[in-house]
């Protein structure tokens, strides 16, 4: 357990006085044992184009806690799972397009030039969950398949959310270079639903609930991104090096 002593009232950015971290589980020993369902559904006619992509994906999660808990006597103690019972949806939409305000290359110019097109990348993602939430069944914000500039979890944890990027990516063929270059912005929000997670977990580790990232990257052999991501919450830039697709 964490311990710290009330700050001045002068203090900028200080939470309300706590004596206790968030909790880690629903029940009160900080174990679960819990039973859900997941289920899945994907529309993807999303194909390679000489090394681009192009096409749309939509993906639907939705996960269903299925954790009843309940006393056989009046007075007696619950027996049953301690998971919850939840329902946890999202839900993304991704669009890879040649990109807007060039010429559209012609039949010729992609099956007997092989010529890679210029593509756009727009992406959103949202999701919800209503219910008993455990804490390791949260949503988090930020990392390099979220909002990339931040570590994993590090803009927040949340019980709805909405994210949205866009990306410009250039072929190096026509340079004679293996691989794309590409350039994204990024962002995420909580909707305001962190503060209402059990312990206030955002507000106890100084997380924003609120996050936005843009950068640029080389993608070679195969699917290593080398990329630079700036954080605008704090005012710096990183160096990363992540392995598979972001979309």
């Amino acid at each position: 357990m964490v311990t710290y002593a009330c700050p001045p009232q002068h203090a900028p950015r200080t939470p309300a006085c706590r004596t206790t971290d968030p909790p880690t589980a629903l029940s009160s020993d900080g174990s679960d044992l819990t039973l859900s369902y997941q289920g899945y559904a994907a529309l993807d006619n999303v194909a390679f184009v000489n090394g681009s992509q192009l096409g749309r994906r939509c993906i639907f999660q939705v996960d269903q806690g299925l954790n009843p808990r309940f006393s056989l006597w009046p007075g007696t103690a619950p027996v049953g799972l301690t998971g919850g019972i939840f329902n946890k949806w999202s839900a993304s939409f991704t669009k890879f397009m040649e990109l807007p305000g060039l010429p559209k290359l012609t039949q010729e110019e992609l099956w007997e030039k092989r010529t890679s097109p210029n593509t756009l990348v727009l992406h959103v993602k949202t999701g919800n969950c209503i219910g008993d939430m455990a804490p390791y069944d949260y949503f988090t914000l930020g990392g390099p398949y979220s909002v990339r500039g931040y570590n994993h979890g590090e803009i927040g944890a949340a019980r709805r959310f909405l994210e949205a990027a866009a990306e410009v990516r250039v072929p190096l063929k026509p340079f004679h270079l293996p691989g794309q270059a590409y350039a994204f912005a990024e962002v995420a929000s909580d909707l305001g639903s962190g503060k209402t997670l059990a312990g206030n977990p955002s507000e106890f580790f100084r997380k924003p609930g609120y996050g936005m990232s843009f950068g640029a990257g080389v993608k070679v052999l195969g699917a290593c991104r080398f990329e630079y991501a700036f954080d605008c919450n704090s005012g710096t830039g990183a160096a990363l090096v992540n392995f598979g697709e972001r979309f």
